[in-house]
């Protein structure tokens, strides 16, 4: 099932708003614009969510949700609906495109209630109608698993049992009961729910007994246990989503800033996860991290949306919701959110290399000297190999998340050292990046970039690479400027001795040169 657009009036902040939603969906925002009141729309839709009348927009007696779905399983979440005179049912129950409409009304003013009453009706392509009861919250009828930004307990239920496990909070209240469920032998997701855990924790997690029932942790030998109140608040954030990711299939998640409480890197994994899953369910995403932005929104079944609030005529703030498509406005949301683009976006190439000693005698030397063109360029160190893979996977993320064009996944290189560390990066990115053109991941044939500088150094390049590895670096970078310093002062010689000893180097660079502009 599939939510294709959503439409909401008089809710919170929106006079009226319409969005045509993908499979993944990022809604970016100043506080209080309105990103939080869309994700609360669409959890309307099943049991559980409900409203205060001041959250009806101000000067409206009513609030009005569409909900055109692709896709509706019937016989999931609507099985006491009856299908008699509706449109043409799939053998998989499933209805190709229907529509919701939910109603948020005020209660009369003589009542005295505080909440908003609901009323659901059910539209098929064929203009039938029927009341359209609300989807359950409990597994595995559920359509919604809320993620949102109140999910924070400041204690874990311990009592482990089914119905607990099967429950859909919005919170992580019930989180030792959903883990101790994917951790029983032989159910379903158990083998996704460990691989999960190692690839974005690091470590393996099950429940352990305590007093009073169970909490999620390990076992420590003879010593004990760790539990998931002595971990840090990332990990809960992260085991929350993993439980639910598990088990989905064809669902809807909502999920209110992915980013709190958890390490770049983790949440870097946890996005990888979204994509993957996204290939069969859907996402609704609300941030302020360029990191969420630049990975999700550069996916190919994903929309980046701003939301923004001002006041309307009358004086009553008023949000709106649009697209952004344009390289000019993607670039803009993330420098919004404090990326800082370092002009990626505006180089006509870029040139990954290995260690900043490469990058300086390329940049000062052999570029303005043999490939002048690349000078236009952009050249980025990644610190060794161990950077390359991470420098060119965000990279990556972001040249798509601006450009989204093909061409621009063609004007970029890897170039590294020809040891094996070097051979064996070249070799995961190729496998990695089947879509590229095989020539831009490549290696020098000499182990050290080093051996490219003019024989005349050849005994202080030797005398650096025989010190203890924790003291080469700097020696590295001493005879790298001893270099600079003689290239400075000899210019023309410097010219001379480096066609010779760096000519490989300076073919590769010509090469690429060849390349971006002599089309």
């Amino acid at each position: 099932m599939h939510i294709k657009n959503m439409t909401v009036s008089g809710w919170k902040g929106f006079e009226t708003a319409s969005v045509a939603l993908s499979q993944i969906n990022v809604f970016v925002g100043r506080n209080n614009s309105g990103k939080s009141a869309l994700i609360r729309a669409a959890q309307f839709l099943q049991a559980g969510a409900n409203a205060p009348t001041d959250e009806i927009r101000l000067g409206s007696e009513m609030a009005t949700i569409q909900y055109d779905i692709e896709d509706f399983d019937i016989r999931r979440y609507a099985a006491d609906l009856s299908p008699v005179g509706m449109a043409e049912i799939t053998e998989d129950g499933l209805i190709p495109e229907v529509q919701v409409t939910t109603q948020l009304k005020k209660p009369g003013r003589n009542q005295q209630q505080t909440w908003a009453q609901f009323s659901y009706v059910l539209v098929t392509n064929e203009n039938n109608y029927g009341d359209f009861p609300k989807i359950s919250q409990a597994e595995p009828d559920n359509f919604i698993y809320p993620y949102l930004s109140k999910r924070k307990v400041s204690n874990y239920d311990r009592q482990v049992d089914k119905s607990k496990a099967d429950q859909v909070t919005g919170n992580l209240q019930l989180l030792s009961a959903k883990v101790a469920r994917l951790t029983g032998p032989g159910y379903p997701g158990s083998e996704q729910f460990a691989e999960l855990c190692k690839r974005l924790l690091g470590m393996s997690l099950g429940t352990v007994m305590v007093e009073n029932g169970q909490l999620v942790g390990f076992t420590v030998g003879r010593l004990g246990s760790i539990t998931i109140e002595s971990m840090g608040e990332g990990v809960s954030s992260l085991l929350g989503l993993i439980t639910d990711l598990c088990v989905a299939e064809g669902q809807l998640f909502l999920i209110e800033e992915p980013e709190n409480d958890i390490h770049p890197e983790g949440l870097k994994a946890l996005l990888d996860v979204i994509i993957e899953k996204s290939a069969n369910n859907q996402f609704i995403v609300s941030t302020h991290s360029n990191i969420v932005v630049k990975y999700l929104a550069s996916a190919a079944n994903s929309r980046l949306f701003q939301v923004e609030q001002r006041p309307d005529a009358r004086g009553v703030p008023t949000s709106t919701v649009k697209l952004v498509e344009s390289a000019e406005a993607r670039s803009d949301v993330l420098r919004d959110l404090g990326y800082d683009l370092h002009d990626f976006d505006l180089a006509e190439g870029w040139l990954i290399l290995e260690e900043s000693s490469a990058e300086r005698i390329m940049l000062d030397y052999l570029i303005p000297w043999f490939a002048p063109k690349l000078t236009r360029i952009r050249t980025v160190s990644a610190g060794g190999t161990g950077g390359v893979e991470p420098t060119f996977r965000e990279f990556g993320k972001l040249v798509l998340f601006v450009h989204r064009e093909e061409v621009f996944k063609h004007r970029a290189w890897v170039v590294v050292d020809g040891d094996a560390s070097g051979q064996d990066v070249v070799d995961k990115l190729k496998k990695k990046y089947t879509t590229w053109p095989t020539d831009r991941f490549r290696f020098f044939s000499k182990e050290r970039f080093e051996d490219y500088y003019p024989p005349r150094f050849q005994q202080q390049i030797d005398d650096a690479f025989s010190k203890p590895k924790r003291e080469q670096q700097e020696a590295k970078s001493a005879l790298r400027q001893e270099v600079q310093d003689w290239c400075d002062a000899n210019r023309d010689l410097a010219k001379k001795e480096l066609a010779q000893s760096a000519a490989e180097v300076i073919k590769v660079l010509q090469e690429i040169e060849a390349a971006l502009f002599n089309r």
